[in-house]
Order: C-alpha cells, then sequence, then structure tokens
C-alpha cells in the first residue's frame, strides 16, 4: 500500500521475503517498510510470493521469491530486502502475476510518447506476450505490442493489456 507521501506499507505472509523487511516473518498489522520511506515510490504490484515497486526516479525495485525470475535478479533465489532490479529500463508503473512480473516502460518514437510492458520470469503459458512460451526463467524481454499501452493487469497463467487504441 502507499499512502499520501509515498511510503510504502507492508502486511501478511512472508515466507519467501515478499514483505521486503529483511526477515521470513509475517507481519498482522500494517508494517511501514523504512528503507523506502520518503524516497518516492509511484507504483506498487505482488505476485504469489514476490512484491514490485516503481520509484519516481524510473527504478524498480524487488523482493520476494526469485525462483522463476520474476524479479529480473540474476542469480538470486529469495531476496528479503529491496533490490533494483537488473533492467536498463525507466518505469513507470508495474504488474505482478503468479511467478511473472511486467515493467511498463515510456519511450519517445517518432516525436510521440508510447509505453511499451517489458516481461519476465515464468513464461510456461506464453503470458509474457513475448510470442512463445518456455520453462525456466525468462530474463527481461519486450511484449510483442507495437501500440502503446496504458495498462497491464496478470494472473497466474495469463496477462491482458489495455492499449491507447482500446
Amino acid at each position: 500500500m502507499l499512502d499520501d507521501l509515498r511510503d510504502v506499507f507492508v502486511l501478511g505472509g512472508n515466507g519467501h521475503g515478499q514483505l521486503g523487511l529483511g526477515d521470513l516473518k509475517s507481519r498482522l498489522e500494517l508494517t511501514r517498510l523504512d528503507v523506502l520511506c520518503r524516497q518516492g515510490a509511484v507504483d506498487l504490484a505482488c505476485g504469489l510470493s514476490h512484491t514490485i515497486v516503481v520509484m519516481g526516479n524510473g527504478e524498480a525495485m524487488a523482493f520476494g521469491s526469485n525462483e522463476h525470475g520474476q524479479l529480473a535478479l540474476t542469480g538470486k533465489q529469495q531476496v528479503t530486502s529491496p533490490r533494483p532490479c537488473e533492467v536498463e529500463l525507466s518505469a513507470v508503473s508495474t504488474c505482478c502475476g503468479h511467478h511473472h512480473s511486467f515493467l511498463l516502460v515510456q519511450e519517445e518514437v517518432e516525436g510521440k510518447k508510447k509505453r511499451f510492458a517489458w516481461g519476465f520470469g515464468s513464461n510456461s503459458h506464453g503470458q509474457l506476450g513475448i510470442g512463445r512460451h518456455q520453462g525456466g526463467p525468462t530474463p527481461p524481454e519486450r511484449v510483442k505490442i507495437d501500440e502503446s499501452i496504458q495498462q497491464v493487469g496478470s494472473g497466474q497463467f495469463h496477462s491482458i493489456f489495455v492499449c491507447d487504441s482500446g
């Protein structure tokens, strides 16, 4: 949850560090994620056991399970404190599915601002929208939609994109 000051608050199960508090203890009450306090978070999303937070400077911070590559962190299985995603992208928003994640990135194309989605993590059912499905972790790759994307939604094994054209 983000408050008016853009501070991040977390609660619930934490078996994979998905609350970002540096431990694996569950929380029954809203707890401020101090490490991101006053850092200007603008968006956040939770998957089954992972979390992505987009900061005002475009950096994406990730924590929780990375078993399927859903944190975009090389060689890490579990992260209990926020770490920057290993992507050279400036994100404006995020979305998480069961074991996959998206970053929405704004770019200038032919003098116009367009938003593109980049997906990573599990692509076992083609849920990343990259034109194929595969087992194992999928590194960040741009979704194969050339239109500007306004919003991304994800479920367990599927994703949905809302484009400017409707």
